[in-house]
């Protein structure tokens, strides 16, 4: 018979989560070693891309760097793509969603759709927010 120890998994999880946030941090802060974020990344294991802090930490340094030979290896359109897959890994972070409309507008001077995505993300946060209140009404 299989045994499961959750608290060991979780103990896991919580491990690998705190290593993490350490290092996106620590990215986060640190200015100017476009080699050492690369060397980074290139280690992160697959798996880890699960992470919307990471690839948003990503997104973020890729429009930093300095070296033209790696920035050359990518285009705008690939980091709007690493913010669209944040924002929809998890749909309901406002931040995310932002970072997303403000990556299109500001940096790709994109204002096509805009209006429309903006007012489809609020309509889909309004039903949510319906969801919770209805909740919190059955509590009372």
């Amino acid at each position: 018979m299989m045994n499961l120890d959750l608290k060991e998994i979780i103990e896991k999880i919580y491990k690998n989560q705190e290593q993490l946030s350490a290092a996106i941090t620590y990215y986060r802060q640190k200015n100017g070693n476009d080699q050492d974020f690369v060397d980074f990344v290139s280690k992160i294991e697959p798996g880890m891309f699960y992470s919307t802090e990471l690839v948003s930490l990503v997104a973020d340094k890729l429009q930093l760097l300095n070296s033209s030979y790696l920035y050359n290896q990518f285009n705008l359109q690939d980091i709007l793509k690493l913010y669209e897959i944040v924002y929809k890994q998890n749909d309901l972070n406002i931040d995310s969603f932002k970072d997303y409309i403000l990556f299109k507008v500001n940096v790709l001077d994109s204002n096509e759709d805009i209006n429309k995505e903006v007012k489809e993300y609020i309509e889909k946060l309004d039903k949510e927010k319906e969801e919770l209140v209805k909740i919190s009404e059955s509590i009372s």
